[in-house]
């Protein structure tokens, strides 16, 4: 079994061959990746990339925080036994909503 280092090594060379998701870079992959197994897909490394966007109409703004926002998972599975990568569906995640921020 590979070391989850490695596996992401290999979603990264993915990305660099068939092009990186929208505003994910390497040092976003690195700080908010997690590798694990899922019995829905045996023989693989699932990679599960945190990302958030916004509801309820707010906007995001490069380096302020969202009052309202989903957690979602970006997915892939990396085989055991080539490394070949495959995008998976995304994975919903929390949902957070500062309403007193929104309020002002």
């Amino acid at each position: 079994m590979r070391k989850n280092s490695e596996t992401i090594r290999l979603l990264v060379d993915y990305f660099d061959q068939n092009s990186w998701p929208l505003y994910v870079n390497q040092e976003k992959l690195w700080d908010r990746v997690s590798v694990g197994r899922d019995d829905e897909f045996p023989g693989c490394d699932i990679v599960r990339i945190e990302r958030h966007r916004s509801i309820l109409g707010m906007q995001y703004q490069q380096g302020l925080g969202m009052d309202a926002f989903e957690t979602y998972y970006m997915r892939y599975a990396v085989a055991d036994h080539d490394g070949t990568v495959a995008e998976l569906e995304e994975e919903k995640g929390e949902i957070s909503i500062n309403g007193e921020a929104m309020a002002s």
